[in-house]
């Protein structure tokens, strides 16, 4: 129900939709997939530790802390960079995940849904199987 209204009109309560969670669904559906076949690829780096499993904050400290327990000679150093990207994902070049898509070898559905999903338009969810 909307604040300050009369409960007894109708216009005074929001419409429920379902879409929201059935997009957030396959979305989720989309990220398993597309993470498990980039995992059993090996195309994602070591050293990336975000939205992986058994990969997060912890253990890249874990793994930075061991680099520098270790005997080194005394004329190495340990250079670090961490980075924190906010809001990321909006300034990214679409096209530029597509293609990265294609060239990693991912052809047909998964590609095509991820390339509606980046566009503004709602619509991409009424996709024929």
């Amino acid at each position: 129900m909307k604040p300050d209204s009369d409960p007894s009109l109708p216009v005074s309560y929001r419409p429920i939709a379902l879409s929201g969670v059935l997009g957030k669904l396959f979305q989720t559906i989309l990220n398993k997939r597309l993470l498990w076949y980039l995992e059993f690829k090996n195309q994602l780096l070591p050293v990336q530790y975000g939205f992986r499993k058994i990969r997060n904050t912890s253990q890249a400290l874990f793994d930075l802390q061991n680099e520098m327990n270790m005997p080194s000679s005394a004329k190495s150093c340990l250079y670090s960079v961490f980075f924190d990207l906010q809001e990321a994902f909006p300034r990214v070049w679409r096209h530029y995940i597509v293609q990265k898509l294609f060239e990693l070898g991912l052809r047909g559905n998964l590609p095509s849904y991820y390339k509606a999903s980046l566009t503004t338009d709602p619509s991409w969810l009424e996709f024929k199987m």
